[in-house]
């Protein structure tokens, strides 16, 4: 494909070229170089760029970019002896044409309070043009999900154990490559950096680099082993949670460890045998102790008492506010507006890339923060990505509304406390979970489709949360809800298993062995107890229905109604009004014990007048 179509098909030339690759070649025209530049900001974040970028940036920090440059060659040929420089003449006949260019990414380090920590150089392979199942085979490489994390962080805090965040340097190095692969350093490369290398030199890869398709899989392979080694066995099934029960001194010894790539996880009960663990990974990989946990995957977790943890993303909601200019916006209360009537039929004919942009650059900053430490955002983010495709001004707005909301509420997080009385305040017991399950009906105007939502808690802060468009239509409330007590029940068995592998069974004084789940629709509970499945509007979801009457029976979960108002999981599946939205969110983020009586009776009221009309 030639310059001149890339740049009329605006597509064909996102999908053929990254545009870290577009800027450190001259060959493409000043204007594809202008369109480049002007959408590496929307697609990587402000404090990562190219060595080309920095180059033409320099200034003072030009000399800091090429110190870290030289730190990680350094690391990659002396420490690791990942390159072996060869000739172009020695390369195979078969493996000419798939010569891989290097690239030097670069990234500004930052604290929880945005503070620039360190300059990063990381070297990586350009594998976009391996093909998976020729070049490249098993690439799929697991990570532990945001759910887990907030659980194991809840039930450890719950426990008194420690939490330590440990770091993994050039991880994927590691691992051995399996295919034979060349690669050829950056034109943009600096001269003389270091010995034997320079712009256009050739190498054949000894082991794994970034960039590669294959490198995550290898990687996880190898530490998969190291920690089983170690003595850990893999929890419910789980691939990135691991667990070791050990006895000293007639005490009994929990350490647990989750894994997300190279950043590590660990709460245990004892922080000399952490300490003897840490010791023995050292001496296989290159460790870094970020000591106790304080900052885990842009997630800051802060002891606000000695009862009491606080998981938030102030600095990177601050951050984001900041890139789309509303930081001087004025707050509002809601996510969204209780008037706002959206669908396709808003989405313009032509759509403008600026606009498209630009919502979609909201609409993703917005889910990072949903999926970690936000669930009052999980309604509106949802929903908001269902035009991502063709968005209009009537979109953008929408979405400048949930920054706005933002603002007004950017030091909230999930709460989790071990205060028994207050615990007992919300009639809930210490590690111990609870359930909540929603769902509108027939909400999404352009599918007529239902949108489900559920909370599930363990001290005093959610855990696990969900909000989404089901994927059928249903044709009633009592099937809506179905659907949706199907998906928390599905969740909840799977972290009941991880619970239980964690030395935690969920036990309670009136409920044994039994999760409690909070529905707030008779038909429903009906339908899963087993005392009515006559329905023929629910006859078609057979399956789900079998799977809740199953779990009923074996005494997994037990179904209790609770009113309509008093449902925090309703915010996952509409706006709901000011008032009643800012009493949900704050009791599922713990932040409150109790739903306010006159709030809940409001609701109520309103709700049976619309039933009227």
């Amino acid at each position: 494909m030639q310059s001149k179509d890339i740049w009329k098909d605006k597509q064909a030339y996102d999908r053929s070229f990254s545009f870290p690759e577009i800027l450190e070649h001259d060959k493409y025209p000043e204007e594809v170089h202008a369109y480049a530049a002007k959408t590496v900001p929307n697609v990587f974040d402000k404090d990562e760029l190219t060595l080309a970028q920095a180059k033409k940036l320099g200034g003072a920090e030009w000399p800091l970019w090429v110190e870290a440059v030289r730190k990680e060659l350094s690391s990659l040929i002396i420490e690791n002896e990942v390159f072996e420089v060869v000739e172009y003449e020695d390369v195979p006949m078969e493996k000419r044409n798939k010569i891989f260019n290097l690239l030097v990414l670069l990234k500004r380090k930052r604290d929880q309070h945005q503070e620039i920590t360190k300059y990063k150089a990381r070297m990586v392979m350009d594998g976009s043009r391996a093909q998976v199942g020729v070049d490249v085979f098993d690439t799929y490489a697991p990570v532990i999900d945001y759910s887990t994390v907030r659980l194991l962080i809840s039930l450890a805090f719950g426990n008194h154990w420690e939490m330590f965040h440990w770091d993994i340097s050039v991880a994927f190095t590691n691992a051995k490559a399996e295919e034979e692969t060349y690669v050829r350093f950056p034109k943009s490369f600096p001269e003389d950096l270091f010995p034997g290398y320079k712009a256009g030199t050739i190498a054949r890869l000894k082991r794994n680099l970034y960039g590669s398709k294959s490198a995550p899989k290898l990687w996880y392979n190898c530490l998969y082993a190291f920690i089983i080694e170690l003595g850990f066995k893999s929890v419910a099934g789980h691939p990135c949670l691991f667990i070791r029960i050990t006895v000293v001194d007639g005490a009994t010894i929990i350490i647990v460890i989750g894994i997300f790539v190279d950043d590590l996880l660990v709460a245990g009960n004892s922080v000399s045998e952490i300490t003897k663990v840490r010791e023995q990974m050292n001496k296989r990989f290159i460790l870094t102790d970020q000591g106790e946990l304080e900052y885990y995957l842009g997630v800051e977790v802060s002891q606000i008492d000695q009862n009491t943890l606080l998981l938030h993303q102030t600095g990177y909601a601050k951050k984001v506010l900041e890139r789309f200019k509303m930081t001087d916006c004025k707050p509002v209360k809601t996510p969204l507006s209780r008037e706002l009537n959206l669908s396709l039929m808003d989405s313009p004919d032509e759509v403008d890339p600026e606009i498209q942009s630009e919502y979609r650059a909201i609409v993703g900053s917005l889910m990072y923060l949903y999926q970690w430490t936000r669930p009052d955002l999980g309604f509106a983010v949802t929903f908001l990505s269902r035009y991502l495709h063709k968005p209009g001004e009537k979109h953008l707005y929408a979405a400048k509304h949930v920054l706005r909301y933002l603002k007004g509420t950017v030091e909230l997080g999930i709460r989790y406390t071990r205060d028994l009385t207050r615990l007992r305040a919300r009639d809930q017991s210490l590690n111990v979970l609870y359930g909540l399950s929603d769902s509108d009906f027939a909400g999404c105007k352009d599918t007529s489709r239902s949108t489900t939502g559920y909370m599930i808690l363990m001290n005093g802060g959610v855990v696990a949360y969900y909000s989404g468009r089901q994927s059928t239509v249903a044709l009633c409330t009592a099937m809506a809800e179905t659907i949706a007590l199907a998906k928390i029940v599905v969740k909840i068995k799977h972290m009941r298993a991880i619970l239980f592998d964690l030395q935690c069974r969920q036990e309670q004084e009136t409920m044994i062995n039994s999760t409690c789940v909070w529905v707030d629709n008779t038909a429903a509970i009906a339908v899963a107890t087993g005392n009515d499945f006559t329905h023929e509007t629910v006859k078609h979801v057979t399956v789900k229905v079998r799977f809740l009457q199953e779990c009923v029976h074996r005494q997994i979960i037990t179904i209790v109604y609770i009113k309509t108002c008093k449902n925090i999981a309703d915010i996952m599946t509409k706006q709901s009004p000011g008032p009643q939205f800012g009493q949900h969110r704050d009791y599922a983020l713990g932040v409150i014990e109790a739903i306010t009586t006159a709030i809940a009776a409001v609701a109520e009221t309103r709700r049976r007048i619309c039933v009227r009309v």
